[in-house]
């Protein structure tokens, strides 16, 4: 269970969250839970301005694509009180879904450095996330933190 703040006031917060806290579990998306993905896609998409003009957080996948990924295991979603209030979508670098970007990019700058050979150790354990997203009313809590913590073990 992963501890995420309840303060309404949008500060940034050196060294932990305020206040009180609320459990917050992560788990694998099911294909059933694609609905709740998209109301918060949907939701993201009235309340962020400039989010279409700058390609953040529109659906960009079919909902079969996303119960696909989900079936994967490509999607983790967060809950609180067992409500979907956040998504992450994410993929190992050498999945198929990420055939056209390895093709596209050729070289991935990582730390600093430069790789372009696909076979670089560097690349065993890389993922790409493809989105995330949270329940505006809830931004700035740590769920963000939380799904993206969860994602690197």
């Amino acid at each position: 269970m992963t501890k995420v703040s309840t303060d309404h006031s949008g500060a940034q917060f050196e060294g932990g969250l305020p206040g009180a806290s609320l459990g917050c579990a992560i788990r694998l998306a099911v294909p059933a839970d694609v609905p709740a993905i998209i109301g918060l896609i949907a939701s993201l998409d009235m309340v962020r301005v400039g989010a279409g003009e700058n390609g953040f957080l529109r659906q960009r996948h079919s909902v079969s694509d996303y119960e696909r990924f989900a079936q994967l295991g490509h999607l983790k979603l967060a809950l609180l009180h067992g409500q979907p209030v956040g998504y992450l979508l994410s993929f190992p670098w050498s999945s198929d879904e990420l055939k056209f970007e390895r093709q596209v990019t050729g070289i991935v700058t990582w730390s600093g450095q430069s790789y372009a050979d696909p076979s670089h150790s560097v690349f065993r354990d890389a993922i790409y996330v493809g989105e995330i997203g949270v329940d505006p009313h809830l931004a700035r809590r740590g769920i963000g933190s939380a799904l993206y913590g969860e994602l690197m073990g």
